[in-house]
């Protein structure tokens, strides 16, 4: 049973993943996801990053090994954080917690530059910063300077 409800939850929390990298009010709004491991490791994967290598897994063409190095990471673990435009942590819970009160009107875009996400608390002093250069996955870590990381804030291209 405790398998079940743990795949269950690896295909909500995907499908919600696949809504926000497809909006681009929620790119704006967001500069990284993290995933904390088991041992406090904190992985720091930037938006624009996944969400190129997000599209070429779905275009399957180009490289997609940030985007499955992502999903290995987060099925083991689940989300952590996300990081918003302004380089605060927002709670992934608190996110959870904020759609599932009220999915029909939920903009996540909104809702992690908004006053009432909470924030992070207990961010480390370091994060480990997942990202690909030449075709191999590297780590850095990286200091976080009062619990913000500087975020890369994407550009927004109106396509309409």
């Amino acid at each position: 049973m405790k398998k079940w409800m743990r795949g269950l939850t690896v295909i909500l929390a995907t499908m919600f993943l696949i809504g926000m990298l497809s909006s681009s009010v929620t790119a704006a709004a967001t500069s990284a996801y993290l995933v904390k491991d088991d041992s406090g490791t904190v992985y720091y994967y930037d938006a624009e990053e996944l969400e190129d290598s997000f599209i070429n897994n779905q275009l399957e063409s180009g490289d997609d090994t940030l985007y499955l190095a992502f999903i290995e990471t987060f099925k083991e673990n689940g989300f952590y954080a996300f990081q918003n435009s302004n380089g605060e942590y927002i709670d992934y819970k608190d996110v959870e917690s904020a759609f599932l009160d009220d999915p029909d009107n939920f903009n996540l875009g909104e809702y992690l530059v908004s006053d009432e996400a909470e924030r992070v608390t207990d961010m480390p002093a370091t994060v480990t910063k997942v990202t690909v250069e030449n075709g191999e996955l590297v780590e850095k870590v990286m200091e976080t300077e009062t619990g913000n990381v500087e975020p890369t804030i994407p550009e927004v291209i109106d396509i309409y």
